[in-house]
């Protein structure tokens, strides 16, 4: 996986207040799966509080999708999902579970 820092953003006296990272696979026809990002974001919550978190991709096929909004405070994406789709057709279960081109982690301080 690349590491990339987008943005970060410093208030006057010079303290971090938001950081944009990109995390892109080396082979971009894989792709990352949704249980890779799970796991960024499990490892993320020892750190940063879940409210600070927003994680968006860019799926394969270049449109974009939100994985986690700040309002979710739960410990694992895969119940975000499985929340989110419950009752949905199974066409947008499908489309979530594909694999992602790269993904955007905005944290806020």
């Amino acid at each position: 996986m690349n590491l990339q820092t987008l943005k970060e953003l410093k208030n006057k006296r010079g303290k971090l207040i938001q950081k944009i990272v990109r995390i892109t696979n080396k082979n971009s026809k894989n792709g990352l799966t949704f249980n890779t990002v799970n796991d960024i974001y499990k490892n993320l919550l020892p750190k940063y509080n879940a409210k600070d978190i927003k994680i968006t991709a860019k799926r394969l096929d270049n449109t974009y999708t939100t994985l986690k909004n700040q309002h979710y405070e739960g410990e694992e994406l895969n119940k975000y999902s499985d929340e989110y789709l419950n009752g949905q057709p199974k066409e947008i279960k499908d489309k979530l579970n594909l694999r992602f081109y790269n993904i955007d982690i905005e944290i806020n301080f």
